[in-house]
């Protein structure tokens, strides 16, 4: 019967994706959105597949294994497992890179996108079957479980976030296996396929998986005496929490160091306002939303049928009072913000663990269809019909009331709906094939048409990428083989480029965007105000900061667009091909190089962001003062000069006293229309490097019309544009920074104004406002300084970084390799301690003569991870051994 039904599903399932996604193919989109799947997912993708290649390729070829721990060309130089393991490292399904040439990833990439849901679907059914339930109508409910919103937006969007959806339901019928079967092999498979997977789905899965074990539990020995329950509660406890630890304990080579990267995390937690109540757009969304194919969010957009099961269910509320109270508990949780804040770690609020939400409205219909297939009288019908069509009528009012879009896909959703109803109440053979045909064709109605919907209104948006724009982003951020990059150096893109396009073009880049990377690459950032780093996981640049590229080892500018050429000092025209342009820094710094001086990092701090750059020039910054070093005690800036204070301020409203749309008070800018401009007359320098800043700058909305996650901006100076977001604090994202500094770019001639562009209302508070025009009159001096002390050999190999240098004196090297405590350093064959250098980089305290440097690289807590996990899996075989004594000794028991 299971396998009757798995063929029917299969075919069923080809039908409706071939429909659904058929516009992907019309419109000649992928199924590759331009935000996190193309920035993050396909990357890693892409890199997972390379990564074991290259490990089985180097085996056979040389007789060596070696497994790379670590990336220079990944966030600066970092962690291959900790920083992919949120992606895929860790992801069964994406094992099959490993066959999948590069230039055939997209193709694999998205039919993977479509695997998943069609195993999300089958793992539902397999619940399903657990429950006995009927076989048609547990069609209807996989079919509502994986084209849902969360379904189809999370599949096309985070991609193995649809992962969830296939473990889940495993998860629910291993906490059945454990108390009704006394069996725990699922459990500890799950949970280790989970961990191993990701952390963070972990997590809810955890807490669902213990909540459901509750509540299984307590149906079951509802009838026993307390005492009785009490003991068997603990004795099913403890199986169950022995078996989900070991099914950690066999993932802890993964996860140990994964839980070690998140202490050390840069990402930080996000915004948080209000852990009550959200803005009453969110509530009639949830409301209006959830029956409407496609919501937008993360919750909802089931289709009609489930609708009509749900009104079924609760007609009859007597014989179905714990979904009943089911569906209005998940109700009120989608309500709180609290609990999307204590769902996604305590972090920010986010609604991606609605996946159980959208699991028990997909089982309710099973239920609920199964009720109507065995309903007759017509009475019922019509009650069902009443509340069917009195919930889109309030949807319809409340989206207009407060003009909520989502109009074309809930009038679908109505008819459909009504349709339906009339199917189930007229037809009599409620099993006959062609009444199951009818209702399908109906339900494929439903989805695809609202899915189009979706998916046309997010390609006017360019959402989804087509393969000319992939295939002009990539060229964008790529350069052909006549520019040499040695290890440790980066290239810079100045426009619309793919962040972590290092892994496409195997080199260093200056932008990064991964959930996970080290704190100490975010303090970096954070303490130099670079407005690149906009949001909390996302840095995309150095600000085309002169000073912090060659720092951080810049050789390469690549501009797409003339409006956004802001070239750093010293950076010279080497090819110019269409609108892209290629520039070279002449100053280029070698990515390891000596101080003779250093100073504290608590000194430091106390100076302003544009002279901190300056200081990182002619000398260390330290943890704590050490006895080999010299401490510097003078410091010396580049020159500058700063327009600040009242005086200024009253220029600024001067110059826009004839502005209707902006209303500039003595600490702020109200910006009464969108993309409204503010003038600010400056007097700049020539051959200067120009910045605006605003002291702890804050964003109130107006009219409560808030922008949710960023603020963008447009600075315009001598015809050039600087975009930049400012993640205000109703951002998940926040940086939470209060101080906002943006480089508007190196002029040799001066400007005589900047425009700032607000894109959106609100009001912009500050304590002070600031026009710095910097000459780089020390800079010259100081590099070369630098370059002269550089390190010339270089060598990278696996895990392992070696590097010569002869000091004249005792000094600190500085390695453009994020500090942590993976690394080992040794020098002439001695164990030295590393240090922390920059804020951010790695660094070591040479002596006087030749230095002979190798540094190791294991990913901390690796090595105790893989203990663990070959300690708990030689736990499991012993003792599956002795049960399977056990059971041989009682089988000769029996047959004597």
């Amino acid at each position: 019967m299971k396998k009757k039904y798995i063929c029917y599903y299969s075919l069923v399932f080809i039908i409706f994706s071939c429909v659904i996604f058929f516009p992907f193919v019309q419109s000649g989109y992928w199924m590759i959105n331009s935000k996190d799947c193309i920035k993050q997912h396909f990357p890693a993708f892409v890199y997972l597949g390379q990564y074991i290649r290259g490990i089985i390729k180097n085996l056979f070829l040389m007789g060596k294994l070696v497994i790379p721990q670590w990336d220079w060309n990944l966030a600066y130089g970092s962690s291959v497992f900790t920083t992919l393991n949120y992606y895929a490292f860790g992801d069964p399904l994406d094992l099959v890179s490993v066959i999948t040439p590069t230039k055939y990833a997209p193709y694999m990439f998205q039919a993977l996108i479509i695997f998943r849901l069609y195993l999300a679907g089958l793992s539902f059914s397999y619940f399903a079957w657990k429950k006995n339930e009927n076989k048609f109508s547990i069609m209807i409910g996989s079919l509502v479980y994986i084209f849902s919103a969360y379904g189809i937006e999370t599949s096309t969007g985070h991609v193995f976030f649809a992962n969830v959806l296939i473990y889940l339901p495993i998860f629910l019928v291993a906490v059945e296996k454990l108390i009704f079967e006394k069996k725990s092999a699922l459990m500890i498979f799950i949970s280790f396929l989970s961990c191993v997977s990701n952390f963070y789905f972990l997590y809810m899965l955890s807490i669902y998986a213990g909540v459901y074990f509750l509540i299984t539990f307590f149906e079951k020995d509802n009838n026993k005496n307390k005492r009785k329950m009490f003991t068997d509660f603990i004795r099913e406890g403890i199986r169950f929490a022995l078996s989900y630890i070991a099914g950690i304990g066999c993932a802890a080579i993964i996860f140990i160091p994964v839980l070690i990267a998140v202490k050390n995390n840069g990402r930080g937690p996000g915004g948080i306002l209000n852990l009550i109540s959200y803005d009453i757009r969110r509530y009639v969304n949830i409301f209006s939303g959830s029956f409407e194919y496609i919501s937008g969010s993360l919750n909802g957009g089931y289709a009609s049928i489930a609708l009509v099961a749900i009104i079924a269910i609760f007609l009859k509320y007597r014989n179905n009072l714990k979904f009943v109270i089911g569906i209005i508990l998940f109700t009120i949780l989608e309500c709180i913000p609290a609990v999307g804040w204590a769902l996604n770690g305590f972090t920010y609020i986010t609604d991606r663990w609605t996946f159980i939400v959208t699991f028990f409205i997909a089982y309710v219909t099973v239920l609920g269809i199964s009720n109507l297939e065995k309903e007759t009288r017509n009475k019922t019908f019509v009650k069902i019909g009443f509340c069917f069509m009195l919930y889109f009528l309030i949807s319809i009012v409340l989206k207009k009331h407060f003009q909520v879009e989502g109009y074309k896909s809930i009038y679908i959703s109505l008819i459909i709906g009504l349709v339906l109803l009339e199917l189930y109440r007229s037809y009599k053979n409620k099993t006959s094939y062609i009444f199951k045909i009818f209702v399908l064709g109906i339900m494929l109605v439903n989805i695809a048409g609202g899915s189009k919907i979706y998916f046309e209104k997010l390609y006017k948006t360019n959402f989804f990428m087509n393969k000319k724009l992939y295939n002009q982003t990539l060229y964008n951020s790529s350069l052909s083989k006549e520019y040499k990059m040695k290890p440790g150096e980066q290239i810079d893109v100045e426009g619309h480029n793919i962040l972590n396009y290092s892994i496409f073009n195997k080199y260093g880049s200056s932008s990064l965007y991964w959930s996970m990377f080290g704190k100490e690459i975010a303090e970096y950032n954070d303490l130099l105000l670079n407005s690149d780093r906009a949001l909390c996981n996302m840095i995309s640049g150095y600000d085309s900061r002169t000073i912090m590229n060659t720092l951080n080892s810049v050789k390469y500018v690549i501009v797409q667009n003339e409006y956004y050429e802001r070239i750093p000092y010293g950076y010279k025209l080497q090819k110019k091909k269409f609108d892209k342009k290629i520039y070279k820094n002449k100053y280029c710094l070698s990515p390891a190089y000596t101080y003779d001086s250093y100073i504290t990092k608590k000194e430091w701090k106390k100076l302003s962001a544009i002279d901190k750059e300056d200081v990182l020039l002619e000398t260390a910054v330290v943890d704590k003062a050490n006895d080999i070093a010299k401490k510097r005690d003078k410091l010396v800036f580049n020159d500058k000069k700063i327009q600040s204070g009242q005086p200024f301020l009253n220029e600024i409203k001067k110059v826009n006293r004839d502005n209707k749309d902006v209303i500039i008070n003595n600490n702020s800018i109200v910006v009464k229309k969108a993309r409204s401009y503010v003038k600010i007359p400056i007097e700049g320098e020539n051959k200067a490097e120009n910045y605006i800043c605003l002291k702890n700058l804050s964003y109130d909305p107006i009219n409560g019309e808030k922008a949710v996650d960023e603020t963008p901006m447009v600075f315009w100076y001598n015809n050039k544009a600087r975009y930049c977001n400012y993640a205000n604090k109703y951002s998940r994202y926040t940086t939470d920074k209060k101080d906002f500094l943006v480089n508007l770019g190196y002029f040799k001639t001066k400007g005589q104004n900047v425009q700032i562009e607000f894109r959106v209302r609100g009001i912009y508070k500050f304590t002070d406002f600031q026009f710095i025009s910097k000459k780089l009159n020390i800079y010259d001096k100081n590099i070369n300084k630098l370059r002269n002390n550089s390190v010339k050999y270089i060598r990278v190999n696996g895990n392992n970084v070696y590097l010569q240098k002869k000091s004249k004196k005792p000094e600190i090297l500085c390695i453009n390799i994020p500090y942590s405590d993976g690394w080992t350093a040794y020098v002439n064959g001695k164990k030295v301690n590393t240090e922390r250098v920059n804020v951010m980089k790695l660094g070591i305290i040479l002596k006087k003569g030749n230095n002979n440097i190798i540094l190791k690289y294991q990913t901390p807590g690796m090595k105790l991870g893989l203990m663990i996990s070959i300690f708990t899996i030689l736990i499991l075989v012993f003792r599956m051994i002795i049960i399977c004594k056990k059971q041989k000794l009682m089988s000769i028991n029996n047959n004597h």
